[in-house]
């Protein structure tokens, strides 16, 4: 197989002379697919204000949620969480946009506030995930909004309001993949769309197989420390380079990128990887998931061009894109292997089985008590499949003064 290291440039410094040590030997015997999606999420947080590639009739910033996926602890899926933040960490213009260390809806929007670009990193992303109808529950769909950079993101909270313009957000996590079939709460997750807006990154090596029983070649028993020098010199190369790019940046700064020719050789590329892509998409209970690989594979692309070239090229490589389509094919092929060992079949007919019942109510809707005697759902499950109806805008939950409520499908709400 073909490599997913590149040839040169941040990418490629950050596996040989950060986590390599320029072959002293590495610092951690974590999966190199856990670091090569660690460091493309940096470059993601390092320029996602200041870069915007075209898609979908719009621009779209270059921000990227990354889930680093294991069961097994000798996957050092913290540490490599960690290790990445420490990049940022180091150099203070970076270390500026390293979001709050308090995971909760108010902590990430008063963060933004102050400052509307943020990397965030949560060492253990199922701390939130398993929470139930708490902050996490907040917390969800609020990733799920800023994950598609809002112009304006507007929220009212219990105890302030925040309007922020252009909020962007990336996200470097670890996550044990034991949750996805354990708590009931993460499979509901898939169906709302939250996990789709996530790279989902199993265990893999540089030849981009994945493999959940992954095992390093060899244990580190005594993991040496990073070098210092060169975790300072990687943070000044990314600051150099976003003040070039500022500087050949249009209005604000922002350095657009050109559209994709379909004729050029990365046009070419993209498309045929897109086709595979729809065909794997074909098999899948969650094709979103994989739909939205699209736009990561260009997202991608746009900073590797960035990268490889210096700021010189508002042009897509074929470079850029060969090494895109490579690292996103093994993200495919991690979440075909996270869903292979996760069948959520058993929640998606529960629920097909509570939307339908509120189709069928038509624009009326249908109250709470009639969907539970129709829908054959226990009670103890009817919240969290109504909060995921209604975070995937299927269905609009109302309500009145007395507490109770009643559910209309989006398309009948809409007509009104």
């Amino acid at each position: 197989m073909s490599s997913l290291l590149p040839e040169r440039g941040f990418v490629r410094d950050y596996l040989v002379r950060y986590i390599g040590r320029d072959g002293q030997g590495p610092i951690t015997d974590a999966p190199p697919l856990f670091h090569i999606a660690t460091a493309y999420t940096l470059l993601a947080a390092a320029f996602m204000d200041r870069v915007r590639i075209p898609w979908a009739g719009g621009l779209r910033p270059p921000n990227l949620n990354c889930i680093l996926l294991a069961n097994s602890t000798k996957c050092r899926k913290t540490t490599v969480v960690e290790t990445g933040a420490a990049l940022f960490a180091a150099n203070e213009e970076l270390a500026y946009y390293l979001g709050p260390n308090e995971s909760s809806a108010e902590g990430l929007l008063m963060g933004l506030d102050e400052r509307n670009t943020l990397l965030l990193v949560f060492r253990e992303m199922g701390d939130f995930l398993i929470t139930a109808n708490t902050w996490g529950e907040r917390l969800k769909p609020l990733l799920m909004d800023l994950a598609d950079a809002p112009p304006i993101y507007w929220k009212r909270l219990a105890r302030q309001e925040f309007r922020i313009s252009n909020p962007l957000v990336s996200v470097l996590a670890a996550l044990n993949l034991a949750l996805m079939s354990e708590i009931r709460g993460t499979q509901l997750d898939w169906h709302s769309g939250f996990f789709a807006r996530f790279l989902l990154i199993a265990p893999g090596d540089l030849d981009g197989a994945v493999s959940l029983n992954w095992q390093p070649a060899q244990t580190i028993m005594f993991p040496p420390t990073a070098d210092e020098a060169t975790r300072i010199d990687l943070g000044n190369y990314l600051k150099a380079l976003r003040e070039r790019v500022a500087k050949r940046g249009g209005p604000g700064a922002v350095f657009v990128f050109e559209s994709l020719d379909p004729a050029s050789a990365a046009g070419a590329l993209f498309s045929s990887w897109c086709a595979e892509l729809n065909a794997l998409a074909l098999d899948s209970d969650t094709p979103a998931s994989f739909d939205r690989l699209q736009l990561s594979c260009m997202k991608i692309a746009a900073l590797l061009t960035l990268d490889f070239t210096r700021g010189e090229s508002k042009v897509i490589t074929e470079e850029a894109m060969t090494y895109a389509t490579r690292f996103c094919t093994a993200a495919a092929n991690s979440l075909r292997a996270v869903l292979g060992g996760y069948a959520p079949t058993v929640i998606a007919r529960e629920l097909q089985r509570v939307e339908r019942c509120i189709q069928r109510a038509g624009t009326e809707g249908i109250l709470k008590r009639d969907v539970l005697r129709t829908a054959h759902v226990l009670l103890k499950d009817f919240g969290q499949l109504i909060s995921t109806l209604e975070v995937s805008g299927r269905i609009v939950v109302e309500r009145d003064e007395g507490g109770g409520e009643w559910y209309v499908a989006t398309e009948f709400r809409e007509a009104k």
